[in-house]
């Protein structure tokens, strides 16, 4: 007999059954219990009847990849338990990182198990022409593919391949090559690389001063003065890993030498607290204090750098001619004493050339005057004899091939001039990290389809008209290239979690 009371405690147990309850409460419980109030078939989580032969539940299996998460590509190992990824650790053997992982590394599980992931392909379907209201409904993979390949061929069929555009992050390897050669392959496809932060100012700088328009190579742990002009070289600026450990070994106690770290920027950062001095700094003025040390160096006769002529430093002494110390000083809020003491310190005769390294960078260095404070920063580096030593120019820079600013608005403009009629983005959204007056929202409008290959959802893909998902880096096959020379490979390390593909 049922009570018409609460349900307590006693009235679940006399309608469901003791041992009903029991088994609710047990292991298998949850199962039985979706499986009894859910048309949704069940899912064995480990069906280990039969193991497979290099799985065995309870022990790890761990996976050699490369991550994903940035275009510095460090390499990982990936723990995994009963055919799930639970942890992402750094490589020890990878040259690049050495066995540490930034904070976007380590939570890259976060993207993987992400339950706002897309569980298949969508497509947007019109419910109100007129008030413009459309919902994405889901449809298999072949009627999706399908689609796109179709305007693809009609494009083709017309001769109208360069009305096609691709954008993809900053990627390296055969992934690059393959999209790359699927550009060309389609009459002429417009293709960039974006990224949010491709360091646009720095190459600008370095093309500018030594004809070389790439981001160098950093070396935090060979430098025994060390002069960051915004650079948070410990959290977000360039392989911040990779200079993380490198800091982190010269100044290890014990060792054979003192570094000294001085760090100039408006805000309390991790670089900031991490260094021995924290110069606080009016924002955008790290330009002209680089200059005021250039210019220091070079009227006290301290320049450092091999082979320079009397023409060249009359044309460096041209160049910062404005920026006195006392100038600076007066810009900046640091005191022109304190300018002319580093200055000294930086480019020391007895100490030798190659010795200290400046970098700037950040967001402190991103304003209209950032081509012009990056520049005297490299001139800075290029005086104290800095340059082949603890700043090195390799030949090849993951950074080097990332569009600029100026071909992202060129693409805009292209869309809202009707010049693009197909438009593919994979897993970029610049929706949201380009600024507003670029009105890319507005651009996307304007293209008749758009196709985005993204696994989440987000700003630019709510106004696709096709999405394709795609695997994370935890998910696919795929090789890195971070630096000449280098190579890394990346292997799926579990089954996908939805439906997307490669």
């Amino acid at each position: 007999m049922v009570r018409e009371t609460s349900p307590g405690p006693s009235a679940l147990t006399e309608t469901v059954g003791r041992r009903t309850f029991l088994k609710v409460l047990g292991g298998a419980g949850p199962a039985a219990a979706v499986a009894a109030c859910s048309p949704v078939p069940t899912e064995t989580i480990v069906p280990y009847v039969t193991p497979p032969d290099d799985i065995v539940p309870g022990v790890a299996t761990w996976y050699a990849s490369v991550c994903g998460e940035c275009p510095n590509g460090c390499g990982t190992r990936v723990r995994t338990r009963e055919g799930r990824a639970v942890k992402v650790e750094g490589n020890p053997d990878h040259p690049l990182n050495r066995g540490a992982l930034c904070i976007r590394g380590q939570a890259a599980l976060q993207g993987l198990y992400n339950p706002d992931r897309f569980r298949g392909p969508q497509r947007r379907r019109t419910t109100n022409a007129a008030a413009g209201q459309s919902v994405f409904e889901p449809v298999d993979w072949e009627a999706a593919e399908g689609e796109l390949a179709g305007r693809i061929r009609a494009l083709l069929q017309d001769g109208a391949g360069d009305r096609i555009a691709v954008v993809t992050p900053l990627l390296s390897g055969t992934l690059d090559d393959l999209v790359d050669r699927w550009a060309a392959a389609v009459g002429g496809a417009r293709r960039l690389r974006y990224e949010a932060f491709g360091y646009e100012p720095l190459r600008a700088a370095h093309g500018m001063v030594f004809d070389r328009a790439s981001v160098p190579t950093y070396d935090f742990g060979a430098a025994d003065l060390i002069v960051s002009f915004g650079a948070d070289f410990l959290e977000t600026w360039l392989a911040t890993v990779n200079q993380s450990r490198a800091f982190a070994d010269a100044r290890r106690p014990g060792g054979d030498r003192t570094v000294r770290a001085v760090h100039f920027e408006p805000r309390l950062s991790l670089t900031a607290s991490s260094a021995d001095e924290w110069i606080r700094i009016e924002p955008g003025a790290e330009g002209i204090v680089a200059a005021a040390m250039v210019q220091t160096i070079v009227a006290e006769g301290r320049v450092q750098a091999a082979g320079v002529t009397g023409d060249d430093l009359a044309r460096i002494r041209a160049l910062v001619a404005d920026a006195t110390p006392e100038a600076a000083a007066a810009r900046s809020g640091v005191p022109a004493g304190r300018i002319v003491q580093l200055a000294r310190a930086f480019s020391d005769p007895g100490a030798g050339p190659g010795r200290t390294l400046a970098a700037g960078g950040g967001v402190a260095v991103s304003g209209p005057d950032a081509t012009a404070a990056q520049s005297a920063i490299a001139l800075l580096n290029y005086v104290a004899g800095n340059v082949g030593a603890t700043v090195r120019f390799v030949s090849e820079s993951p950074w080097d091939n990332a569009s600029t600013c100026a071909d992202l608005l060129d693409l805009a403009d292209a869309m809202r001039a009707g010049d693009i009629e197909l438009l593919i983005l994979h897993q970029v959204n610049p929706v949201h990290t380009l600024p507003a007056a670029a009105d890319f929202a507005g651009a996307l409008d304007a293209v008749p389809f758009v196709a985005a290959l993204s696994s989440w959802p987000d700003e630019t893909t709510a106004r696709a008209d096709l999405i394709l998902p795609t695997h994370t880096a935890l998910e696919s096959w795929g090789d890195h290239r971070p630096a000449a020379g280098l190579y890394g490979l990346m292997q799926p390390t579990m089954r996908p979690v939805y439906d997307p593909r490669h």
